[in-house]
């Protein structure tokens, strides 16, 4: 990511210690399933889309 420093003397400000991300990580697990539940919501988005640019098609050749 890029940044523009104006200031002569640039800071980095973190809003947490490192400490509390590592107790994060290792509380946290994730879900099973994930990549499975993902594919699904693409194939979702896919038929929507799919759909939407039938129903566009079938307007076009309507109002033609």
């Amino acid at each position: 990511m890029a940044t523009q420093i104006f200031e002569t003397d640039p800071t980095v400000v973190c809003p947490r210690p490192a400490d509390v991300y590592e107790a994060e990580d290792s509380a946290g697990q994730e879900q099973q399933g994930g990549a499975f539940r993902g594919f699904f919501f693409a194939m979702l988005f896919n038929v929507f889309l799919v759909l939407t640019g039938a129903a566009g098609w079938e307007l076009w050749r309507l109002m033609r």
